[in-house]
């Protein structure tokens, strides 16, 4: 049986009784292919530490503006350990063990100066920003085959006479600038301009980085004097835009 599960189902839920004095504890699961064996053959634990910082500043400042800047971080640190005896695996990895660590760190740093103008039937709000984010992840494992060894003991990977061992790491960087202007007349004309800068250390060379404009008009037609008398219209609002976007969803060269 190579599931616990199903060896629950199948297994007998009675055993018989021996009365010889020289029968051990060994010899009892060996005889028997329940879910006690797999109780004693079978090993898988999982250990993990994350800490997830947010820390922000946001400040009003005069004239209009305000500045905010956030940081927030992912640390996350998980080991994962597994054995499994030749007695409950019927491949021919006989026992059979593995463990493995994978650390993660993701941190994240965003700054805005924003701008609010009002006059009039005049709206103006502005904005600059950056964003850097950073990114690692280092694997190491081994693992190991044909172990002399039934009990659950993770400790015994050593003793394997074939084992492997693996390990993998990497790490890529963005950096992004941004504008965005909205300009909004009578509450009926909203214009609204866009430029964003982005840099990826996944790519190379003059390939780093990326631009994007991004135009777009809105018209709340509601809001004209020869329309606000219909009442079966509550809202009703024509809009286009034009704009240019772009990911770094590859691996990094």
């Amino acid at each position: 049986n190579t599931s616990l599960i199903r060896s629950v189902l199948q297994f007998r839920p009675y055993t018989g009784v021996d009365f010889d004095d020289d029968v051990t504890e060994d010899d009892i699961l060996n005889s028997n292919a329940g879910p006690d064996r797999w109780l004693h053959d079978f090993m898988s634990t999982r250990k993990e530490i994350r800490i997830t910082p947010s820390v922000y500043v946001n400040l009003s400042l005069p004239a209009g503006f305000a500045f905010k800047s956030t940081f927030g971080g992912d640390l996350r640190d998980y080991q994962l350990s597994k054995f499994k005896s030749s007695r409950i695996n019927s491949t021919s990895e006989g026992s059979a063990g593995g463990k493995s660590d994978t650390r993660n760190l993701n941190w994240n740093w965003d700054n805005t100066l924003s701008y609010k103008f009002k006059k009039g039937g005049h709206r103006l709000n502005a904005m600059l920003g950056s964003a850097a984010n950073y990114s690692s992840s280092t694997i190491e494992a081994v693992q190991g085959w044909n172990i002399v060894q039934y009990r659950g003991l993770i400790n015994s990977i050593p003793t394997a006479p074939n084992a492997s061992l693996a390990y993998s790491e990497g790490f890529n960087t963005t950096l992004s600038f941004f504008a965005r202007g909205v300009y909004i007349f009578s509450d009926r004309y909203v214009l609204t301009a866009t430029y964003r800068v982005d840099g990826s250390s996944k790519f190379y060379g003059r390939n780093k980085w990326g631009f994007f404009p991004s135009f777009a008009f809105a018209w709340s037609i509601n809001n004209e004097k020869w329309l606000k008398n219909v009442r079966w219209i509550s809202n009703m609002k024509l809009r286009a835009g034009w704009g240019t976007v772009g990911n770094d969803n590859i691996s990094s060269y």
